[in-house]
């Protein structure tokens, strides 16, 4: 497994629990799922929905479906990814972050 911001491997343990592991190297969050066996893989996300999702639960921010970036009233932003990755702004990531998991909980 390895991160899709910076191509590093990812070679610590996989917890049981949680859907993102970060990269040793970047920071970055590495979304991913829980196969029958037990080896996890990426979980591919749909950008443009997850954005209805969090337009419909009342976050005030606006999306740009070229980029995928997210912009909060106050001009803070994030990029997010298919993989689920999420970059830009450290406070407005955490509450994107936060978002982006109950999202993936609801489907």
């Amino acid at each position: 497994m390895q991160c899709p911001v910076c191509k590093a491997p990812h070679r610590e343990k996989i917890p049981n629990v949680g859907d993102f592991v970060r990269c040793a190297y970047c920071g970055s969050n590495i979304a991913i799922t829980r196969q029958t066996e037990g080896k996890a893989r990426y979980r591919e996300i749909n950008v443009g929905k997850f954005f209805d999702y969090i337009k419909k639960k009342g976050l005030k921010c606006s999306f740009d479906e070229v980029t995928n970036q997210l912009t909060y009233y106050d001009g803070r932003s994030v990029f997010v990814t298919k993989e689920g990755q999420i970059d830009g702004n450290e406070s407005f990531r955490i509450i994107v972050e936060r978002w982006l998991n109950q999202f993936l909980d609801s489907r």
